[in-house]
């Protein structure tokens, strides 16, 4: 009986090892690709035409590896298709020169996070819809257009500890019926329009403990009462409650790196 128990206790102890194994093995690529399936790693540097990466897959996860992206100026770095429930895309690497590096199109509970998406010719990250995602941690400038935007029905996102500076137009754009939002602790400094902005269609979004300073619009602008703005550090608001009305604030070291977070 005794040898029996442990042979038993043998075969499954080999079986979990193999399990994690299964777990934790990950699918090399170093070409642009629809990814369904799985974990993958990128093993070198890639140019792209159009869009490079397109998960449409529940569960997949490509790690960056410290690997980037290069465009040429269309498509996207990242695209998840609405299948692509739970996929997270993580660095640290970096997705540039593209028209929008990382573009949801409705899937939920995304996770984005260690990017440095610069160069683009559209937007940084633009989230069209979706419910309960994850954008952390990433470095988004120099962008054609908005840093991140969320928009139609963008839901539950928590939008936390991005620099997101010196884009040509908004740093964090919530847009249409962007609703239930979490934008907290991130730097949107030096943007060509606002640093943070809520549009008047947008409602019960959170602002709080966010560097918003020298944008060449309002450095945070909210445009219905149910958003909660609260304690961020800027100096233009689109009323007056959004930010302080005096004080003199540091302005934060902005070089695209990221070394804040």
């Amino acid at each position: 009986m005794h040898r029996k128990l442990t042979f038993l206790a043998a075969v499954v102890f080999a079986a979990t090892l193999t399990n994690v194994a299964i777990v934790q093995a990950a699918t090399e690529v170093i070409t642009c690709q629809t990814l369904t399936k799985g974990s993958f790693v990128l093993g070198d540097d890639i140019d792209a035409i159009g869009t490079c990466f397109i998960i449409n897959g529940s569960g997949v996860v490509l790690d960056f590896n410290g690997f980037t992206i290069t465009g040429d100026g269309t498509g996207s770095g990242v695209r998840f298709e609405a299948g692509a429930t739970r996929a997270a895309v993580r660095g640290p690497g970096g997705i540039r020169s593209v028209a929008v590096g990382v573009f949801n199109d409705d899937a939920d509970k995304i996770s984005v996070s260690g990017l440095w998406i610069t160069g683009t010719t559209s937007i940084g990250m633009d989230i069209l819809g979706g419910v309960g995602g994850d954008i952390k941690r990433n470095v988004v400038y120099n962008s054609g257009s908005h840093g991140i935007r969320l928009r139609i029905d963008a839901e539950g996102y928590d939008v936390y500890g991005n620099e997101v500076s010196g884009n040509a137009n908004n740093g964090i754009f919530l847009t249409d019926t962007a609703t239930g939002n979490e934008i907290t602790g991130n730097n949107t400094s030096f943007n060509g329009l606002a640093g943070i902005s809520l549009g008047n269609v947008t409602t019960l979004n959170e602002v709080s403990g966010n560097i918003s300073l020298s944008n060449g619009g309002d450095d945070i602008a909210n445009g219905n009462i149910t958003n909660v703005v609260s304690d961020n550090l800027c100096e233009n608001g689109f009323v007056a409650a959004d930010c302080p009305t005096s004080g003199n604030f540091p302005i934060p070291d902005f070089d695209g790196r990221g070394d804040h977070l």
